[in-house]
């Protein structure tokens, strides 16, 4: 799910869009233009149980999860198991790590800082991790900076999408353009020439090399409480 590093992963698949794109001629550089919004002070809550299934959101989660993807989450996701909505395996193994050293108490709790943007916002969000009185995992998320940019259209949920995928980190929301290059999804838009394109590819969830390194850097260095 975004509020998960990205309202939940997609599956990773294998595409030939990245290599027909990059075959044309790319465009140089460009630069992202961003000018700060008005804070949100909102919590975001999820929890989970034992079995690490979907047990509670609170209003605010499920407030911004309709705002960014027009659904109702409540009924769709309660009593499902996680792991159900992070399909990409090395994005579980991660979350697995936090969850199952949390419970054991192995770490009092691990903070991640991720990105949750819009089409035209950027969202610098922290998440902390803990566990409950009642044992329920917690992930508690908020809003630490927002960025005003110009629409992105590839992040809007409701355009048209071909059957080509482009991946996309969880954490920072760069897009993989070849094995060994993330880039700003505006200049991932600008290289693969999609400002002209009327059906898009899907985006499909992973972790940056970057980030993963970070990631359980974090988990790591946390000591129990």
């Amino acid at each position: 799910m975004r509020i998960l590093t990205g309202i939940f992963t997609g599956k990773l698949h294998r595409s030939s869009f990245r290599k027909n794109a990059l075959n044309k001629k790319c465009s140089p550089s460009i630069t992202v233009k961003t000018k700060e919004t008005e804070a949100d002070d909102r919590s975001f809550i999820l929890k989970i149980d034992a079995k690490n299934h979907i047990k509670f959101f609170n209003q605010s989660w499920l407030d911004f999860a309709k705002e960014n993807m027009g659904v109702d989450f409540a009924e769709i996701y309660i009593d499902q198991p996680l792991k159900k909505f992070i399909a990409n395996p090395e994005t579980w193994h991660i979350y697995e790590i936090a969850i199952n050293q949390v419970r054991a108490e192995t770490t009092g709790k691990i903070i991640w800082s991720f990105r949750c943007d819009s089409p035209e916002c950027r969202r610098y969000m922290r998440m902390q991790i803990t566990k409950d009185a009642e044992d329920f995992i917690e992930f508690k998320s908020h809003i630490e900076k927002q960025e005003a940019r110009d629409p992105v259209l590839i992040l809007n949920s409701q355009v048209s999408r071909t059957e080509e995928h482009l991946t996309i980190c969880g954490w920072c929301k760069k897009v993989q353009l070849n094995a060994d290059q993330w880039v700003e999804i505006e200049v991932a838009v600008e290289q693969l020439q999609l400002f002209d394109q009327t059906q898009l590819p899907q985006l499909t969830h992973s972790i940056c090399p970057h980030c993963h390194q970070e990631v359980l850097k974090e988990i790591e260095s946390r000591p129990a409480e």
